[in-house]
């Protein structure tokens, strides 16, 4: 396959507790999405949809939100995907481990820079989607007041 260089794009699983990270077959071991470079002609979607098929195993989930960044010699397209719990991973030979990671812990995790560069928006737009639900009696405390 001829690769466009310049677009590469990526899916952000989630079940609004945690988010599926990928450990990269690298010297520094970063996490980050599944995801990667477009083939010729193929859209953003469509490359975040094939990459994360061969590198999870999977590209279920529905589609809630799109963020576009662009980068020197790169324009990413991260897809936000809501999935019902997290699913069984089977991540390809491009990593050594993966992880459901809570919402709360990525930031303290070794992310690859370009998404923690992102992870302050992402994590924004999944609070949108899952927002905080408040139990009856917290709702009554708060209103007391």
């Amino acid at each position: 396959h001829k690769r466009n260089g310049r677009l590469a794009a990526g899916i952000v699983f989630t079940d609004g507790k945690s988010v599926l990270l990928l450990k990269r077959n690298e010297k520094q071991g970063t996490w980050s999405i599944p995801g990667g470079r477009a083939d010729k002609n193929e859209t953003p979607l469509e490359a975040a949809k094939r990459e994360s098929k061969e590198e999870c195993g999977s590209c279920e989930g529905e589609r809630f939100d799109h963020f576009f960044r662009k980068y020197p010699n790169q324009y990413y397209h991260t897809f936000m995907f809501a999935v019902k719990s997290p699913f069984q991973v089977k991540i390809s030979d491009e990593h050594s481990d993966h992880k459901w990671v809570p919402i709360n812990d990525v930031a303290d995790m070794k992310l690859h820079p370009k998404f923690r560069e992102c992870w302050n928006a992402i994590k924004e737009s999944i609070k949108k989607r899952y927002p905080k639900r408040v139990s009856f009696i917290d709702w009554v405390v708060i209103n007391k007041s």
